[in-house]
């Protein structure tokens, strides 16, 4: 039973090699056309993949300008998704090549090893259709995983996640491997089918060692002058190179377009980073899409709880290939600012040196504002302080609000509250921060004289000034 299989199995495999002869060439045809259908696959996805990105630069250009319509953002879009679409199929017919390709290649192992001929495939065109095979299995996984991250709710999910990750690198390098693969193998199987010419590593190495020989037959003066020429070719592909990248090449200190802005006093500061190119630039396009496309993320050394004698460092990260691209050379991506003169919060009060004229118009500007709103008379009884956790001073200033009531006068008791205030160093008071609506004045609600008020001061912990 076993042996009927075996013998069965072994005839189906030499029907299938006896298709195959060395006048019709039959496997290698096969693998022309799946190799020719390969090139030509990738070359209308590139060609399509070109027409959208001209047509998406178009786009970006009239954004740009402010001349864009909603029917041709949806345009642009549309396109992107026809071409997902689009690759997606390719990629369903390129897996069902490469398979018939591998199985291919397989039975053509088979038939040499029969023939015991396996020096055989010891030949360029197998080595390429090999590595078209395994190329081809390499951006079928990696491309297929890229489409299914976009097209589908499951593949999305697995790769905000992280579960499943198109990897770049793999994509791109299994793209070009394919590519060039299927074209070399195309070329070397058209010549052997229909110019009957065999392209092999000897023919190569033939070549080359003609062109030795030719050398060496030459006189000293004809070798010179062939040096002459290759020097000459090297030295203007040399200087090519330095000038593309070192002469005609745009250098960019980042010191001249952004700079470290500190906000706050002293200890409680904080750092953020200012744009002002505009007004330092130059019309140049480059430079304006560099600086406007190319700035990926802004880092701060420090950016809270700064002081003054702190030193606060700037990097700017920015797209190397954009501006490789335009060929701009970053000359400095880091920023230092030494922070110094910023306001200081008053921490003593004998520190504040005018405090009759600042704090005292600061806190009659207040009452004169809640007059203008009420009929109460406002009077002022007097000016505490006391020091906050942060250390700095805080300062309330007690007032008494007297209304008519059906009894008679009515009064209350409320205070006005002074969080912190910022001094320079000569000690002039230069900020005040009031914040009336954060502040806790539940327990004054009850008081009925001045007395109690003061001693409600007490125990919130302010002396008088």
């Amino acid at each position: 039973m076993e042996n009927n299989q075996t013998q069965t199995q072994t005839g189906l495999l030499d029907r299938i090699f006896e298709k195959d002869n060395e006048s019709n060439k039959f496997f290698l045809k096969i693998i022309f056309w799946i190799s020719t259908t390969i090139t030509f696959m990738f070359l209308y996805l590139g060609f399509k993949a070109f027409i959208l990105y001209i047509s998406m630069k178009n786009a970006e250009n009239q954004i740009q300008s402010g001349n864009v319509s909603f029917e041709q953002i949806g345009s642009g879009l549309g396109e992107g998704a026809n071409l997902l679409l689009t690759a997606k199929s390719l990629n369903d017919i390129l897996k069902i090549l490469i398979i018939a390709l591998v199985l291919l290649l397989l039975i053509i192992y088979l038939k040499c090893k029969q023939e015991n001929n396996i020096n055989k495939l010891k030949q360029l065109n197998y080595y390429f259709a090999a590595g078209l095979g395994l190329f081809g299995i390499l951006e079928v996984y990696s491309v297929g995983m890229l489409i299914k991250a976009m097209t589908s709710l499951t593949g999305m999910f697995q790769a905000a996640t992280g579960n499943v990750t198109p990897n770049p690198t793999l994509i791109k390098w299994s793209l070009i491997g394919t590519f060039i693969c299927a074209l070399v193998s195309m070329i070397l199987h058209y010549f052997i089918i229909f110019k009957n010419k065999n392209i092999g590593t000897t023919d190569i190495k033939n070549k080359i060692d003609t062109g030795v020989n030719k050398v060496n037959t030459m006189d000293d003066t004809q070798k010179d002058q062939y040096k002459n020429i290759i020097l000459s070719i090297v030295a203007a592909i040399m200087l090519y190179f330095i000038a593309v990248n070192f002469i005609f090449v745009k250098k960019v200190d980042f010191n001249k377009y952004y700079a470290i802005q500190i906000n706050g006093v002293s200890e409680y500061a904080r750092a953020s980073f200012v744009d002002k190119h505009i007004k330092n630039m130059k019309p140049d396009e480059k430079l304006t899409k560099f600086l406007k496309e190319g700035i990926t993320e802004f880092k701060l050394s420090k950016e809270e709880s700064i002081k003054n004698g702190d030193t606060i460092e700037g990097t700017i990260i920015y797209d190397k290939e954009l501006a490789k691209k335009l060929k701009i050379k970053v000359k400095n991506d880091k920023i230092k600012f030494k922070v110094e003169s910023l306001n200081e919060l008053v921490s003593d009060i004998s520190e504040i040196k005018n405090k009759n004229t600042v704090i005292e118009q600061f806190i009659d500007n207040i009452i004169g504002n809640e007059r203008k709103n009420t009929s109460n008379v406002i009077t002022k009884l007097g000016t505490y302080y006391r020091k906050s956790e942060s250390g700095s001073i805080e300062l309330r200033e007690i007032v008494e609000n007297k209304r008519d009531g059906f009894f008679g006068p009515q009064l209350s008791y409320d205070f006005i509250e002074i969080e912190y205030i910022s001094k320079n160093k000569k000690g002039e008071i230069l900020e005040i921060y009031n914040n009336e609506e954060n502040k806790d004045n539940s327990n004054w609600s009850s008081l009925r004289n001045r007395q109690e008020a003061e001693a409600q001061m007490n125990i919130d912990g302010f002396i008088k000034y």
